[in-house]
């Protein structure tokens, strides 16, 4: 008997069963009313029959009863009730996932199953359910109370916008990335003294630049993360906190490098200057409209070239390639850093000197 009721106990049904159904068939089989029943339990007869109609749990306490006067042990009504409510919630659950189908129809669902990240699901209410559980969240409302109060106004841009799905799936990428990896306490001074060897990181091999920045980083308690970017979500970089650990999330998406370093060090501002609580999301292509933005726009760039080096470059006459790569030396940074503030302030032509560009490629970093 025992161990046929262990059996029964894990059986999940497909469909509510109610233990008062079970309940029923026991008490005509043994030819026992409910009034018979409540006697012995000594508990109102009402309490019986709310039990075989469904209006009435059973507790523990009533399971107890049940075994003395049936029979059958404590466990195998408590497992009848539970396995009852797990079918109810499951059957509710999937008619509240149909009402929410078109709520996920941004959600990069096929490119995830390309990346062998989701199961390839037909049904749609069980993609629903697959969709959620990757991101590890409750329901589509949880998922946005929780962007609407963790990502701050990023750097936008009148050509781009964000789909909420494709944050919230490039988020997950990276949650993903850093589960089950420790990383130590988070460091601000450490990072702070190692702005200059992170610098430094752009004069060695191109190829070095990934494994050198994690490296530097981790040792301040800093994830920097490498994350494909996704279709139609021009997204250069992210910065957030998980548990008491800054994150840094970039792609590569057709970065030179001065981008890329500008990108690096923008993100080491919010860091460095801003709340740990927010998401600080940063948009290829956009110009900073918040203060937020602007402080770390203003952190980078003048943690790539010093204020008063630039106003030096800016006060040569005829600016040259010669005076560029000259200047570049001097502050141990590429050329192309130069340029590209020059480009971006329009101190010289956007088809300038662009020889001195170094693009980066997935295949190189």
């Amino acid at each position: 008997m025992a161990k046929e009721n262990q059996t029964f106990g894990n059986y999940l049904p497909p469909y509510p069963i109610p233990p008062g159904d079970t309940l029923g068939d026991i008490l005509e089989a043994k030819s026992m009313s409910q009034l018979e029943l409540a006697r012995r339990m000594n508990r109102p007869v009402q309490a019986i029959n709310e039990i075989l109609n469904v209006k009435k749990t059973i507790t523990a306490q009533t399971a107890q009863q049940l075994e003395r006067v049936l029979g059958l042990p404590a466990h195998f009504w408590l497992h009848l009730e539970q396995n009852f409510q797990e079918a109810l919630a499951r059957s509710e659950e999937t008619e509240r996932l149909k009402t929410q189908v078109r709520q996920l129809d941004g959600f990069p669902y096929k490119e995830l199953v390309l990346r062998g990240l989701l199961p390839k699901i037909q049904d749609v209410t069980e993609r629903v359910s697959a969709i959620l559980n990757w991101l590890g969240v409750a329901s589509i409302e949880a998922l946005n109370s929780y962007l609407d109060k963790s990502v701050l106004a990023y750097r936008r841009s009148p050509k781009f916008s964000l789909e909420r799905l494709k944050l919230a799936a490039w988020l997950r990428l990276g949650e993903r990335e850093l589960e089950n990896k420790e990383i130590g306490t988070f460091k601000a001074n450490l990072l702070r003294d190692r702005l200059i060897d992170i610098r430094r990181i752009m004069l060695s091999d191109i190829s070095e630049w990934r494994s050198q920045l994690k490296s530097k980083c981790y040792e301040c308690g800093v994830s920097i993360l490498f994350i494909n970017e996704l279709k139609g979500f021009p997204v250069s970089g992210i910065t957030r906190w998980i548990g008491k650990n800054p994150v840094i999330q970039l792609t590569l998406r057709g970065k030179r490098a001065d981008i890329f370093w500008f990108t690096i060090f923008h993100e080491i501002g919010h860091i460095l200057k801003h709340k740990s609580s927010d998401i600080f999301i940063d948009v290829e292509r956009a110009n900073s409209q918040n203060d937020f933005e602007k402080e770390a726009d203003k952190f980078a760039a003048d943690t790539l070239i010093p204020q008063n080096e630039y106003s030096k470059i800016v006060n040569q006459k005829n600016l040259s390639r010669q005076i560029i790569t000259d200047w570049a030396d001097k502050l141990g940074i590429l050329p192309g850093i130069i340029l590209g503030r020059l480009q971006h302030d329009k101190i010289v032509k956007p088809n300038q000197f662009n020889d001195l560009h170094l693009y980066l490629t997935k295949s190189k970093i």
